[in-house]
């Protein structure tokens, strides 16, 4: 599964969409028609590509969260842990390599639907995202911390405050900043 969320191999793949959207501008320009079909072939089959790795990577954010209601409470919050940690690097991919506004919030959604999943399953379950606070993705940490920030604020802002400093530019920096700033504002710190 981690295939479908290879980085280098989507960003790869995006390079390459870049490079001939660059040549078909450039064969446009010149009003070269006779050029511009093999290269609109080539945008063609690298969409298809990323729209198969799109597909692929939907249904199995789907099928991570569907967990059975006959497992065990534990098995239940390690399976949601484990679509949680799998949407939150999806998130990254969509927004940060893909640049996908649309489909990363979308999965953004999906994931932090996770949170109350666990408080259904038991009182005190969703504090097993504190487990994630440590995690080395920065959008893992950065959407657990999120949802912590209520329960556990102690643990979570400070790790937001570390990725809201340290991850500017990228999904999981955005998901800390403005997490932070509107809890700020919310709670009259503004």
């Amino acid at each position: 599964m981690d295939d479908i969320i290879d980085e280098r191999r989507i960003e790869a793949l995006m390079r390459g969409l870049e490079a001939v959207m660059a040549e078909l501008n450039a064969a446009t320009l010149a009003r070269d028609g006779a050029a511009q079909q093999p290269i609109l072939a080539r945008m063609q089959q690298i969409q298809r590509q990323l729209e198969a790795i799109r597909i692929r990577q939907d249904a199995a954010l789907t099928a991570l969260r569907d967990v059975p209601e006959t497992a065990s409470e534990d098995e239940q919050v390690a399976a949601w842990l484990k679509a949680f940690v799998f949407g939150a690097k999806l998130k990254h991919i969509r927004s940060d390599v893909m640049g996908e506004d649309e489909t990363n919030n979308r999965v953004a959604r999906q994931t932090y639907a996770i949170a109350p999943l666990l408080d259904r399953i038991g009182t005190g379950r969703r504090a097993a995202l504190a487990s994630l606070l440590d995690h080395a993705h920065p959008d893992v940490r950065a959407m657990a911390a999120v949802c912590l920030m209520k329960s556990m604020p102690e643990r979570a802002n400070p790790v937001l405050d570390e990725i809201s400093r340290n991850a500017r530019g990228t999904s999981a920096g955005s998901t800390a900043y403005w997490s932070l700033s509107t809890h700020r504002f919310d709670s009259g710190m503004v």
